[in-house]
């Protein structure tokens, strides 16, 4: 059972490292990619007609501010998932691993 859980916590990292590269900055040079590309790609869709009426270094930062956000987020659900499973009694964890992990 330890060896399982091991297992699901790699993965869980494995996720965050995931998340955290598709999170990163798309204009690590001197050209900046066009923020509305940016904006597109993390909204999944075009941005509201209000963020599109931003300036296009407001919404440069607004991409920035949402990737950075969504990196915390990730690091948080690890950590509040890691912190859940101490205190579970060790012959319900696989349940419980079912339950959260779908």
């Amino acid at each position: 059972m330890t060896q399982g859980w091991s297992s699901l916590l790699r993965e869980l990292r494995g996720r965050r490292a995931l998340l955290a590269e598709l999170c990163e900055p798309a204009h690590t040079g001197p050209a900046m990619a066009d923020p509305d590309d940016d904006l597109h790609e993390l909204f999944g869709a075009d941005p509201p007609p209000g963020v599109r009426g931003l300036a296009a270094a407001e919404r440069g930062r607004l991409a920035e501010l949402l990737r950075d956000s969504r990196r915390r987020q990730a690091a948080t659900l690890e950590d509040a998932f890691a912190a859940t499973v101490k205190h579970v009694p060790l012959p319900v964890r696989g349940i419980v691993k079912k339950v959260l992990m779908g």
